[in-house]
C-alpha cells in the first residue's frame, strides 16, 4: 500500500470532488476517518466482482510475457510463480 503522501500529492481536488472511491463491504467509515482516503466525496461500498471469466489455461506459451493483476511485467516463468491471477497473451489466467 502506498504511504499517505504518495496518495496526497497524486490526487487533486478535481479527482476527491467527481471521482468515486469503491471499497469492500464495511470499510467505508474507516476510509472516511484516514487522511488522503476521507477526501473524496463519493465513497462506495460494495464487493469486489469486475474479474470475470477467468479460465485456467494449462498450455501457457513460455516466451509469452507475464503480467501480475496490477500490470507488472514478471521475469519469473509461470510455474515458479505464486498463486493468483495473470495476464498472458492478453488473457487472464489463473494459477
Amino acid at each position: 500500500m502506498k504511504n499517505l503522501s504518495e496518495i496526497n500529492d497524486a490526487i487533486d481536488a478535481s479527482t476527491y470532488n467527481h471521482a468515486t472511491l469503491y471499497v469492500h463491504e464495511g470499510t467505508k467509515h474507516d476510509y472516511e476517518l484516514q487522511i488522503g482516503w476521507g477526501g473524496f466525496r463519493h465513497i462506495v461500498e460494495g464487493t469486489p466482482t469486475a474479474i470475470k471469466n477467468i479460465k485456467q489455461d494449462a498450455a501457457v506459451n513460455a516466451s509469452a510475457a507475464i503480467y501480475d493483476i496490477n500490470g507488472k511485467l514478471q521475469i519469473a516463468p509461470i510455474n515458479s510463480l505464486s498463486h493468483g491471477i495473470y495476464i498472458i497473451n492478453r488473457k487472464k489466467v489463473v494459477k
